[in-house]
């Protein structure tokens, strides 16, 4: 490399090495390649979420169960000893779950509405009150939502009243759940 002479401040010539338009020139490379990395940094992977699960298995209740009622009859029909409300058993998977518990309509209540399960534990999850006032003469469905930091959303229990049929009494109301 040929070395330069360049005056300095007070005027005595000194010998650089490296000539100043190499000088820009490298502090312009770093600088685009400082620029164009920084987007690449890698932070590390997220652990994948758990997996938890309804079942029906630990509930003293069939798994499912389908009845045709008028609609005047629903309020004292479910939730008896013949016709319970439905429920399915929550299983937590291989990491402790704190979840919550809700309804994907506002016609139907879901108990518990939280808690706390160890790894691998479960506990039974169901409904607990229907709005009978907020019934459609259609097809009213709905499922349970258990949400869970760490956990994937989970949804089941699907439930329904179908009161789409009309007979001579009033509105045919087809009521029916099921766990998985």
């Amino acid at each position: 490399m040929k070395t330069l002479k360049r005056q300095n401040v007070v005027g005595q010539s000194t010998r650089s090495a490296v000539p100043p338009v190499c000088t820009a020139l490298s502090v312009c490379i770093l600088s685009v390649a400082l620029v164009c990395c920084r987007g690449l940094t890698t932070h590390p992977a997220s652990p994948p979420l758990a997996t938890a699960s309804f079942a029906c298995y630990g509930i003293a209740q069939p798994c499912s169960m389908t009845v045709t009622l008028l609609k005047s009859q629903l309020p004292a029909a479910i939730g008896s000893s013949d016709i319970p409300y439905p429920a399915c058993n929550l299983h937590a998977g291989d990491a402790p779950m704190v979840y919550t518990a809700g309804s994907s309509s506002t016609w139907f209540s879901v108990s518990p509405p939280a808690g706390n399960l160890q790894p691998g534990g479960n506990t039974g999850v169901g409904i607990t009150s229907i709005d009978y006032e907020s019934l459609l003469d259609a097809d009213n469905t709905g499922f349970v939502i258990v949400t869970a930091s760490g956990y994937k959303q989970l949804t089941g229990l699907e439930f329904g009243i179908d009161c789409s049929q009309t007979g001579p009494n009033g509105p045919i109301c087809r009521y029916s759940y099921s766990c998985p």
